[in-house]
């Protein structure tokens, strides 16, 4: 996976600096650890930060951001001054193919963004977080996570206590590429230091006889203000297109995997449909067998399963409030907003199977509503359906909020 995140407005608030490089090395070593995540690469600017990784599930790439944008946030906002958001949007994550030239064309992407932007001649030159050293020299990558929880309730007792009472090493190791495990480590190696010199050249081709930001500058750049190239104008931020989702150097491969994905989408609408639709006649369904691999099941499910035990959100939450995902208001299904003209996937029932028909680019499944009631006549359930009770909901008694 690849992914890319980008600063308001393009704000060099990332700016390297001695303190910034172990807020973002010690967010990033306490997820990668946290989460089991694999780096193979990864290069932070001034304005954006690019990350190459392995990851099994989905939760461990959304844990992964959460972790890192949110702390990198806080700290960074504490260290300048900046009372704002950090982040301009959300990150973009990329599936990467598993073949060489495409492993390697990302890994090459990551490393050169400050070559590419004209901040410095060579890789190694960048003063900021950067795997390149790690992967040419195998040099250690060492941050600090402060444990701010624990400075907080240090100073509500009155104890003194320096900066770095409190904080966390965490040490990144940065992994081969899949597709490049087989080589040796000094194979690899030379792999990284032609990639680094294609960089170099191609920068150097780009400038045309231009000269870098250079160090000293870039250093030396208020976080604060919008950043400047060498001749002192604003640097406008790069809004270049990126490939949509997938990416492989193959021809094929990318919308081969566009159609797994696709297969995989149409599968998990169906079962979380027939999820849906056994929770709201009081019966849990097992995920494991309604949903592909790898996948998790709606949040609304637990909602409408304590809808149907008798669970009473006016009477367990304070006036005015409603609990996160509750779909029903007052006893009845909320109507559903107004559906976008392109999505229009049908579920229908042809025997005993379920089948979904296309028609439209976006796949939706359209799922009945109906109110919030339990039919007293008995319904059938596939084998692995679990009847809900009260008791396993509401701890026994109706009406009353789960602890």
């Amino acid at each position: 996976m690849e992914s890319c995140s980008r600063t308001l407005h393009a704000l060099p608030l990332l700016r390297p600096g001695h303190d910034s490089d172990e807020i973002f090395l010690g967010c990033l070593g306490r997820a990668a650890e946290y989460y089991d995540v694999d780096v193979y690469g990864f290069g932070c600017a001034s304005s954006h930060v690019h990350l190459l990784y392995g990851a099994e599930h989905a939760l461990q790439m959304a844990g992964l951001h959460c972790h890192i944008n949110s702390n990198v946030a806080r700290e960074i906002g504490r260290l300048h001054g900046h009372r704002e958001k950090l982040w301009g949007r959300r990150y973009r994550p990329m599936t990467v193919g598993d073949d060489r030239e495409s492993q390697r064309e990302r890994l090459k992407y990551v490393l050169s963004q400050p070559v590419k932007d004209g901040l410095v001649e060579k890789v190694l030159q960048w003063p900021g977080p950067s795997a390149a050293r790690a992967l040419l020299h195998g040099e250690p990558l060492v941050g600090l996570w402060f444990d701010r929880t624990r400075e907080y309730y240090a100073r509500r007792k009155g104890i003194d206590f320096d900066k770095y009472d409190y904080a966390t090493r965490y040490e990144i190791e940065i992994q081969r590429l899949p597709a490049f495990e087989d080589d040796s480590p000094d194979e690899y190696q030379t792999m990284i230091a032609e990639l680094l010199g294609e960089i170099e050249e191609e920068g150097a081709a780009e400038r045309k006889g231009r000269k870098v930001l250079g160090v000293e500058k870039i250093l030396s750049q208020d976080p604060c203000q919008p950043l400047r190239s060498g001749t002192g104008a604003p640097a406008a931020g790069k809004k270049s297109p990126v490939p949509m989702l997938f990416f492989s150097k193959l021809p094929g491969v990318a919308r081969g995997m566009a159609d797994d994905y696709r297969d995989f989408l149409d599968e998990y609408m169906v079962g979380s449909a027939r999820m849906i639709e056994a929770a709201e006649r009081g019966y849990r369904l097992n995920p494991r067998r309604c949903l592909p691999a790898r996948s998790f099941p709606p949040a609304v499910i637990e909602s409408i399963l304590q809808a149907c035990a008798g669970f009473n959100p006016e009477t367990a939450f304070p006036r005015g409030c409603f609990p996160r995902a509750w779909p029903f208001v007052g006893g009845e299904l909320a109507s559903p907003p107004p559906r976008p003209p392109t999505r229009d996937l049908v579920l229908e029932q042809v025997g005993e199977e379920l089948k979904i028909v296309w028609r439209g680019e976006i796949p939706t499944v359209h799922v009945p509503r109906r109110p919030v009631t339990v039919s007293s006549k008995e319904t059938t359930a596939p084998d692995h359906a679990v009847p809900i009770q009260e008791t396993q909901l509401v701890g026994g008694e109706a009406g009353r909020a789960p602890p």
